[in-house]
Parts: structure tokens; C-alpha cells; sequence
């Protein structure tokens, strides 16, 4: 949940790394309020995620995910390691969108007015990079498509 904070106030207080509070500040808590969190399985799993049973939670839940993405309605939508589960063709332009990428391995797709962001899961552990990589990376994604 820390990067999940962080990336949410970097991006929505267009601020740099050491201006974050930090995550047991409620201040950091704040940005929260502006976002939406959608998961794809509607009930609580285990520590250790199945693909198979993400994808049939994505199977069972189709409909009420993309009324649920439908009603937000948001101009940014970051995939915590789940891009993979989803049609491309149940988001606007995801089909045609050309894919790039960033030296920490995340992945996004620019298609003017919406922005697609494919990252690590939050939770993420051992992958070679730090919180401050880990967040900065997507806060910068998301600048560089505002000025666009």
C-alpha cells in the first residue's frame, strides 16, 4: 500500500520524491480520496497470487469491471501487474496503442486523451529497484504524457 500512496501523491501534488510525505504521515493519505481502486477478484486471497484464479475473477466479474471503469471514467489508469488479465479492445485505444517502455520495466501506452500505465504490482519485492524508482518512474510517465 506505501507505493501506492506515494505514486498517488506524487502524481496527483506533481511533486518530487522528497517532498512525499511519508506513508505513516495522514498527510500522504489525502490524494486517496481522488482515486479509485478497482480490483479485479471481488473476494479477499491469499498472500500469494494465482494467475489462473485472477483470470477467472476477471472472466466472472467482465461486465461489472468495465461499468466499474466505465463510471470513473479516468484519463489515467494504472494496472498493478494486471494489464495481462484484461481484452485490450474492453479500453479505448488500448488495440492500437503503441507500447513503450521504461528502463525500470514498466510499460504504457499514450493514446492522447488516456493514459495506460503497466507496472509492477505495488507489493512487489526483490525486483531490483526502490521505492523511490519504483514511484518516480510512473510520476514521471505521467508528466511527460501532461505536457503532451
Amino acid at each position: 500500500m506505501r507505493r501506492l500512496i506515494y505514486t498517488t501523491y506524487g502524481i496527483l501534488r506533481n511533486c518530487e520524491w522528497s517532498e512525499i510525505p511519508d506513508a505513516s504521515n495522514e498527510a500522504s493519505f489525502e490524494p486517496l480520496q481522488e482515486i479509485a481502486i478497482i480490483n479485479i477478484k471481488k473476494i479477499p486471497g491469499s498472500s500469494v497470487s494465482e494467475s489462473n484464479v485472477i483470470q477467472q475473477a476477471y472472466y466472472d466479474n467482465q461486465g461489472l469491471l468495465k461499468r466499474q471503469i466505465e463510471t470513473y471514467n479516468p484519463n489515467i489508469i494504472i494496472f498493478g501487474n494486471t494489464l495481462q488479465y484484461f481484452h485490450k479492445s474492453d479500453f479505448d485505444g488500448l488495440e492500437t496503442a503503441e507500447k513503450q517502455n521504461t528502463t525500470y520495466g514498466n510499460a504504457f501506452y499514450d493514446i492522447g486523451d488516456r493514459l495506460y500505465i503497466h507496472t509492477w504490482h505495488p507489493a512487489i519485492r526483490g525486483a531490483g529497484f526502490t521505492d523511490e524508482n519504483y514511484v518516480m518512474d510512473i510520476v514521471n510517465i505521467v508528466r511527460n504524457w501532461e505536457k503532451e
